[in-house]
């Protein structure tokens, strides 16, 4: 395998995952901060910017499922690729792949903009509150293509065994969010108070470095991209393929959004602080999940190149070891969780605050 890729189907098992992984934890945090950073601080301007938030998270979640699950996707072919040694397929792919990727991008972004109304009409949301949750739409909308195309092209990285760089990308866009969303939401500086749309101009912002960063190292630290080899029928039967796999993979990424939408819908029947409540909890739920999505992107990686290279051992100790780490991790959740305060006791101080 070229230098430029870590060959993953040579060397300790137990090593490579926890090398994949114990990155992506960090990044993964820095991707979930977002929602929790934006909570912070619109929950300093009242309860119905944090209510509008909570209305927000299941259509952002949404859209987010349909990008992890095109980016599982990225990794899983490429990844086969690079296992099998064979770079020209695996720079093919990983173009065609790239620009299938831009134009369901724009088809996203479109598409939740003619109908955010509507889906936070379903959600419960009215009035002021259903107004900011649309003005923060709007812009998380129009760039889109920052969402996407980052985590598309992270896929590739991370199915040439490199878990580290998407991973800082991640948290210098995490920082960065912290940085602006007290700019435009408040209006320091030069910058005009923008409220609950500057929260998702700082979003945006933000995440243009992802996009920026995650191209270069695709394409000149592991030259993944070009067009020399294009050739339109082959390209078709990679986004078939791509499809393929990507839609299941979406689809189960979006029970979770899901199950979120229907339960703030049944929260929007109450109050906007029963919405607000919710979406501090999940955001504590998610968090603490973080541990199992970074094992599972770690195995993303080394299962695609074993497979692609037939070490087929290798892929049974690796699903052993992955499946024991998490069930211990588990039980340490389980634990931190018991220690903290009630549930009661939280919420009577959220209250106190709203």
């Amino acid at each position: 395998m070229p230098h430029q890729y870590k060959d993953l189907t040579q060397g300790p098992i137990q090593q490579q995952l926890l090398r994949l992984s114990a990155p992506m934890f960090f990044g993964i945090f820095a991707v979930f901060f977002f929602g929790v950073t934006d909570a912070y601080f619109l929950g300093k301007l009242g309860a119905s910017e944090l209510a509008a938030m909570g209305f927000v998270l299941p259509v952002l979640a949404l859209f987010m499922s349909f990008s992890r699950g095109m980016s599982e996707a990225a990794v899983s072919l490429v990844s086969r690729k690079l296992g099998a040694q064979d770079t020209g397929d695996a720079k093919l792919f990983s173009t065609s792949i790239l620009t299938f990727s831009l134009l369901l991008a724009l088809i996203f972004a479109a598409g939740g903009y003619l109908f955010k109304d509507d889906a936070l009409t379903f959600l419960g949301a009215t009035g002021r509150v259903k107004s900011m949750a649309s003005d923060y739409l709007t812009i998380w909308f129009a760039g889109m293509i920052f969402l996407v195309i980052p985590m598309v092209g992270n896929g590739f990285i991370r199915a040439a065994g490199d878990t580290r760089w998407p991973a800082m990308v991640m948290v210098f866009a995490a920082i960065g969010n912290i940085l602006l969303d007290p700019v435009f939401i408040f209006g320091l500086g030069p910058a005009p108070e923008l409220g609950m749309k500057g929260a998702a101009v700082a979003s945006i912002l933000s995440r243009s470095f992802t996009l920026l960063a995650s191209l270069y190292l695709v394409h000149y630290k592991y030259h993944l991209i070009g067009f020399s080899a294009w050739q339109w029928g082959k390209v078709f039967q990679i986004w078939k393929q791509f499809l393929k796999i990507s839609l299941p993979a979406s689809l189960n990424f979006l029970i979770i959004p899901f199950t979120i939408a229907l339960v703030t819908k049944l929260m929007s029947k109450y109050s906007e602080f029963h919405v607000a409540g919710f979406g501090l909890a999940h955001q504590i739920e998610t968090l603490s999940l973080i541990a199992f999505y970074s094992i599972a992107v770690g195995m993303s990686s080394f299962v695609g190149q074993n497979y692609g290279a037939g070490k087929t051992e290798r892929l049974r100790e690796v699903f052993d070891f992955a499946t024991k780490a998490c069930f211990l991790i588990g039980i340490l959740i389980v634990g931190v969780f018991s220690f903290l305060p009630s549930p009661s006791h939280l919420c009577f101080k959220m209250n106190r605050s709203l």
